[in-house]
């Protein structure tokens, strides 16, 4: 009828327009990709430029619109196979189920397509787990220098510490030994000193006795005092 061949016109172009607007994409990826990527997939930039970069693959939106498109297209095709074959018609006279056919060849050539820019996602995203993997081990390894450095510089502070706390008691050591030859050098001193006043305590009590024993002798005999010698 006619209504069905203007519905059939208007769904043939909005397929035609959806395909068009798909292969545009795909040139605006392709492009994206070859000024932005090497080696396929690694990134020049810095990280900060993540989400530009995440415009450059399809969206799930993209996915879904797709998958609903051609869903519907299936289901209708096989309805009107159904409905044919109920009402014993010629398919090939239904041409609601040749322009459905028509459309479904035409999303044929994209379904690859679509494979292709989910692989390049799946592998950008492989890629970014072996980055962060990678960042992951160099944290990891640099946690450990900074471990080891610190449990370095720790046993440096103990080892100086420890070689203060030498250097301390050999000073120590050595003022001790010099306050013992300082203490014995005061006591051989005193020592003199006593047997200097213990020489001197004796010669007086001799000069003592001498004269105690002149007095008694010029006492008993006058006439010796001529020949006395007192000390001077």
């Amino acid at each position: 009828s006619v209504t069905e061949i203007n519905n059939n016109h208007h769904e043939y172009a909005e397929l035609t327009k959806y395909i068009e607007k798909g292969r545009q994409e795909q040139q605006q990826r392709e492009t994206f990709s070859s000024s932005n990527f090497s080696n396929g997939h690694e990134l020049e930039n810095n990280t900060t430029q993540l989400p530009n970069e995440l415009n450059g693959f399809i969206t799930d939106n993209e996915i879904d619109q797709f998958t609903t498109v051609v869903t519907d297209n299936i289901n209708n095709f096989k309805f009107r196979m159904l409905s044919n074959q109920q009402r014993s018609r010629n398919v090939t006279t239904d041409t609601s189920v040749q322009s459905v056919f028509v459309m479904l060849q035409h999303f044929h050539p994209e379904l690859p397509r679509f494979m292709q820019l989910l692989e390049d996602k799946r592998t950008y995203y492989e890629n970014l787990q072996d980055k962060l993997n990678q960042l992951k081990d160099a944290r990891e390894a640099l946690n450990a220098l900074r471990t080891e450095h610190s449990e370095r510089k720790q046993q440096e502070a103990l080892e100086r510490e420890r070689q203060r706390q030498i250097q301390l008691a050999q000073k120590l050591d050595v003022m001790r030994q010099k306050k013992q030859e300082y203490l014995e050098y005061q006591r051989q001193l005193h020592l003199q000193r006593l047997a200097q006043q213990e020489l001197e305590m004796k010669n007086r009590l001799e000069q003592q006795r001498q004269l105690t024993l002149a007095r008694e002798q010029f006492v008993q005999n006058p006439q010796l005092i001529k020949t006395i010698h007192f000390p001077v």
